[in-house]
């Protein structure tokens, strides 16, 4: 649907505009470094968080009703 669409974008576009200041941020500290490995570390775990969550929704629409006793 267009508007899980829109969310799962949005669910993995924060996380990276975050990782991205974060590791602006760290340009700013002496002892710190960016890392564009971190930022992709954590678009991944995004990502993987979205699966997750994608295939327990689909799981739990597709699951037959429960019998009523």
């Amino acid at each position: 649907s267009d508007a899980f669409d829109r969310q799962a974008g949005l669910a993995l576009v924060i996380p990276a505009l975050y990782a991205l200041t974060d590791e602006f941020h760290q340009t700013l500290a002496p002892s710190r470094t960016a890392s564009a490995r971190d930022v992709i570390i954590d678009f991944l775990g995004a990502m993987i968080g979205l699966a997750i969550y994608w295939s327990i929704r689909r799981s739990a629409t597709r699951a037959p009703a429960a019998a009523v006793a």
